[in-house]
Parts: C-alpha cells; structure tokens; sequence
C-alpha cells in the first residue's frame, strides 16, 4: 500500500525523493519555501552512484546531453607548477555510469521534469509549527530542507547549530572559454584557491575560495577577483564571466549527528550530514540518498525498520565523507582555524 508523504525541500535530494517514490506508487506532496525551482550554486560534479540515480529517475541521457565527463584533475601552482594529478577514470573503473560535470540549474531542471504531477507547494515556509501539522498529516516526513534553516534538522538536533568553516566561496559561471578544456585545473596556494570544472560547449563553472573571519564576508565583484588573483592564470576565466552569475557564500559547517529520524521523520541530504565544498559530493550523497530510501521503503514492513536501515546503510558513508571535507578543508586552508 502507497503512503501519504510529505517531502519538506525542493532540492536536490528532495525532488529525487519525491520522484522516485511517486515511481513507486506512495502519494506525494513537497513543500517548498521559495516561489520556483531553485538553483542556488554554479555547478555539480556527480559520480558513477548519482548517475545511477539519475538513470532510475530516467533523465540520465538528458544529463549526458547537456554535461561535461572530465576525466583527470590538475592541481598546479599560481605559477602554473604542476603539483598533483587525480585520475577519474581510474577512480570510476568497472562502473557502468558515467562521471559527469554539471550546472545546477540544468541538474534542478532535470529533476523537476522527473517529478511531473506530483503536488509542489511553493512559497510555502515549514516552521516548527507546520512541521508538526505536517507531521500529524502523513505518514513519513522527509526532512530535506538543506544546512542552514533546517526547521526539521531544528526538530531533531536543536542543539547542533551550523558553525562558521572560516572559509569563503565565491562561484560563477563562464559560458566563454578561449580554448578547449577537458580536465578540472585546482590551482592553489595556502588559504587561496581557484577551481574551474569545464561541462560543455566552451563553458565551465568555477569557485574562488580563501579565509576570512566570520562577519567579514560580502559580496564580491569580478573586479574584486581581478586584482585577488591579479598574478594567477585565471583571468580568461574571471573575462568570459558574467557578473550576475556571481555568489558569495561564506560556508558553515555542520557536526555528524548520530540519529536522523523522530516519530515518522526522517533528515535527507544537507540536512542530515551536509559536508564542506571542499569534499566535493553534496549533491551525490543527497542523489545516493534517495536511491537508498527507495530501495528500504520496498524492503521493509515498517518506518521503524526503514529508518534502522536507511541509517545502517548511509551513516558510515556521509560521515566519511564529511570528514574528508573537512581534512581537504584542513590542508587547503590551514589558516581557517583561525577565523
């Protein structure tokens, strides 16, 4: 028998939940503060576990369609010295999916176009009062409201708050680059970084990063990033972006939490075990999330037993990766602590 779910979030890992449970027959309805699909952040990178969520949602020949499948990673100097070399290829060998590179607002859409029918209720804000009335409507929650304003993380951990990263991203989007790229180029000093992730058709997304002390942030202008990496070979980057594609996010970081579940809520996504930039696997862990509730709802007889499961299957994995965010963050930016 369906059940009555309630998906609070229209994110990531919301609008995958949300699909893939309509997929199997439960009735479902979203609740999402903002007035429209969001798609805050420049670009994704997802690995051969997302795009096998991708494929059960049946949108991922449309992802391949529009993303870019780097297959290495360089880390080099200011200088352009060359200091590191990861290899994709090697890393994704013997899966049958693909590593893909891609913009968010193209992976958002995707996602909404997979949630066809299903009842998105937008504008609407779920405070610790709608959650309860939620709560008391239906028969699973799934709280996937991301890091920072988690009315359900609230219900279920109040007292682990999101704590400043000491570490500043500013992204955008450069839909002009003078010549073909094919790999991911990371160039870095300590506490300063660029990263820029070509997807497809002479364009690439990219994040500049560096410490500053919490309240310092503000937002930063292309010219701002001209004269910061004045002497880096990022300039052609930096030329070929348009402004209003900009974001500057002064990233917290949030403590693993040991239970994610209460009555008949269940945390998703950010919500649950939202990890720094620097681990590079956000959005997958939401997308694997959602295949992983999926497949225990099938399995299992009751909530009780969904959640031990789906704790069982994804705890071990997002606090690993969380804590690579924050070792990467660590060795990046070893002035962080500082701030």
């Amino acid at each position: 028998m369906g059940l009555n779910i309630a998906v609070i979030g229209a994110g990531v890992a919301g609008l995958a939940c949300a699909a893939l449970l309509q997929q199997a027959g439960h009735q479902v309805t979203v609740f999402e503060r903002r007035n429209s699909i969001g798609s805050l952040g420049a670009g994704v990178m997802l690995w051969p576990d997302a795009c096998a969520v991708l494929d059960r949602l049946g949108v991922l020949l449309s992802a391949m369609a529009v993303a870019g499948q780097p297959t290495v990673m360089l880390r080099q100097s200011p200088q352009g010295r060359p200091l590191s070399k990861m290899d994709f290829s090697a890393l994704a060998a013997g899966s049958t999916y693909p590593l893909l590179s891609i913009f968010r607002a193209d992976l958002m859409q995707l996602l909404a176009d997979a949630c066809g029918g299903i009842d998105i209720r937008f504008g609407t804000v779920v405070n610790a009062q709608r959650l309860t009335e939620i709560q008391q409507s239906a028969d699973l929650v799934l709280g996937c409201d991301g890091r920072m304003h988690s009315a359900c993380r609230q219900h279920l951990a109040p007292v682990h708050a999101p704590v400043y990263s000491g570490i500043v991203n500013v992204i955008g989007i450069c839909r002009n680059i003078v010549e073909t790229m094919e790999s991911v180029l990371d160039t870095w000093q300590p506490d300063l970084r660029f990263g820029v992730v070509p997807v497809r058709n002479n364009s690439c997304y990219w994040a500049a990063a560096w410490c500053q002390p919490e309240g310092a942030s503000r937002v930063v202008s292309l010219n701002d990033l001209r004269h910061r990496f004045q002497h880096w070979p990022v300039q052609s980057f930096l030329n070929g972006t348009d402004e209003t594609s900009l974001r500057t996010i002064a990233v917290y970081d949030l403590d693993p939490i040991s239970v994610w579940h209460d009555q008949n809520l269940l945390l998703l996504g950010d919500a649950a075990h939202a990890p720094l930039p620097t681990s590079g696997q956000g959005a997958c862990l939401a997308l694997e999330d959602a295949g992983t509730l999926a497949d225990v709802l099938a399995e299992s007889s009751s909530l009780t037993q969904v959640f031990t499961e789906f704790t069982k299957r994804r705890h071990p994995r997002t606090t690993a990766v969380q804590q690579l965010g924050r070792n990467m963050a660590d060795q990046l930016f070893p002035r962080r602590r500082a701030n």
